[in-house]
């Protein structure tokens, strides 16, 4: 009787188990010359995250105060353009990160994004991604092909839907973080100062050595 009954308990210490341990979800909705934006991802995503990875899962959404406009082909069917917050640079930009996150890991992207930032050509983010693909070995002609073609525009379209999608709460500026699909302005205020403490303390399972030093 006993071994019979020990299963079901079993189970329920491992569910409980792994509910503990799921990663931390962190949802970044930025704009890629924002200077809040590039301060985050800066000082506080790209440093951290390799220590975090473990507890924790990024998404990134370049796009923010964006604006897309259809333009109606001959043919029937339509292209797109955008208009962005900090210049036609950013449009850039955004179409720039979003084929990078499409096509490489949050690891593999945090790094190039590093890289473009910390060029004396940020400004200019084709420059800075060219200079910085060939230090770091991606593929820079597919990332431009893919930045500058319709493929670009469309991921650009898609992070817009999901920026627009966000309604608590409606965002009212960025960097815009939700953590485990919340947002509010203590998280915000927190993980532009202190990431690593926030997902050490949001995080419920077993902590990594780099929570420990944080406690």
């Amino acid at each position: 009787m006993f071994s019979v009954c020990i299963a079901p308990v079993l189970l329920a210490i491992v569910g409980i188990c792994a509910a503990a341990d799921t990663p931390v979800q962190l949802d970044v909705y930025y704009e890629s010359l924002c200077p809040d934006c590039m301060q985050f991802i800066k000082t506080q995503l790209v440093p951290n995250y390799k220590k975090l990875a473990s507890i924790m899962n990024v998404n990134m959404v370049p796009y923010g105060w964006a604006k897309s406009t259809k333009v109606a082909k001959p043919d029937g069917t339509f292209d797109l353009t955008f208009t962005c917050q900090h210049g036609p640079q950013e449009c850039i930009g955004n179409e720039i990160h979003n084929c990078v996150l499409e096509s490489e890991t949050i690891a593999r992207s945090l790094e190039l994004f590093g890289c473009m930032y910390a060029s004396k050509d940020y400004t200019k983010p084709a420059t800075a991604a060219k200079e910085c693909t060939a230090k770091l070995g991606f593929n820079y002609t597919a990332i431009d092909e893919c930045a500058s073609g319709p493929l670009g525009r469309g991921l650009h379209l898609r992070s817009g839907e999901r920026f627009q999608a966000l309604t608590n709460p409606k965002p009212n500026f960025v960097v815009w973080v939700v953590v485990n699909g919340v947002h509010t302005q203590a998280i915000a205020t927190r993980a532009e100062s202190d990431l690593v403490g926030l997902i050490c303390d949001t995080y419920k399972g077993t902590k990594p050595d780099v929570c420990k030093k944080v406690e």
